[in-house]
């Protein structure tokens, strides 16, 4: 039968690199897809013996030692108040990325910046990092190809980034087969607080896609500033992880619903 003994350790660090170069992740979830992405690897020869689909939680949490002592991964432990429990998110580092360029052909613009986010910031994060792999789960769906900076990558590429300098959470660059080009400012918020200085924020940008946790966050930031009204469209996030970009329920502030225009070719 075969066993995890199959996988060299090299093929599972850039499978953990690949996992993170969406954003970081909590240990089930880096769990859920390496069983996932070496499952045919751990299928037995013989049909007739017993399948062990999932990697071991040992063999896991080795690797994840591994890669921080030789800093290739980072990790820091977080509060939920809301379940009141702790938990650990790790991510990539800027050697991971590099190794993960080096030796899978993975394209830069394909993998967020190496940072975790602050201790109160970390459900925006995992909003961010469920919009890139939605992305990422559509391109060959839609057949199209795909490029992204997030607000990180966009400040430390800036020559000279002031205080004041408006990034967006994610700018999305998207080619479709056609050849036709989409540009779009992405934003996640899910909550009220400092509401008036994102939609601030947004009446000064054009071409935004603002995703929200309810409706009647859209509502709120809509009414915030009048000229909202003509430069972003909003989401409900939950509707776009399960949709993607071009199926979602966009919403206007006039309370149309608006669809994203898009041909496969």
């Amino acid at each position: 039968m075969r066993s995890e003994s199959d996988i060299s350790p090299r093929e599972l660090e850039l499978a953990l690199f690949d996992i993170l170069a969406s954003g970081c992740a909590a240990y089930p979830e880096i769990k859920a897809f390496l069983s996932d992405a070496f499952r045919d690897r751990m299928k037995p020869d013989n049909p007739n013996e017993k399948s062990s689909s999932r990697l071991s939680d040992e063999s896991v949490f080795k690797s994840l030692s591994l890669l921080r002592k030789r800093n290739l991964i980072q990790s820091a432990r977080y509060f939920d108040r809301e379940s009141g429990r702790n938990f650990t998110l790790y991510a990539n580092t800027d050697d991971s990325i590099e190794l993960l360029v080096r030796e899978s052909a993975y394209r830069r613009d394909h993998i967020r910046s190496p940072y975790l986010p602050g201790r109160f910031a970390f459900w925006h994060d995992r909003d961010l990092t469920k919009v890139v792999r939605t992305i990422k789960r559509d391109g060959p769906i839609y057949m199209y190809q795909y490029g992204f900076e997030d607000e990180f990558a966009l400040r430390r590429s800036a020559e000279k980034a002031k205080k004041g300098d408006l990034y967006p959470d994610l700018r999305l660059h998207i080619k479709a087969r056609t050849g036709d080009e989409y540009s779009f400012r992405i934003e996640v918020q899910r909550s009220r607080d400092r509401i008036d200085e994102f939609a601030r924020k947004l009446s000064q940008t054009r071409n935004n896609l603002v995703l929200c946790k309810n409706r009647g966050l859209i509502y709120d930031i809509a009414n915030t500033h009048i000229y909202v009204r003509e430069s972003a469209l909003f989401a409900l996030i939950d509707d776009f992880t399960e949709n993607g970009l071009f199926e979602t329920k966009w919403l206007s502030l006039d309370c149309q619903v608006v669809g994203l225009s898009y041909s496969k070719g």
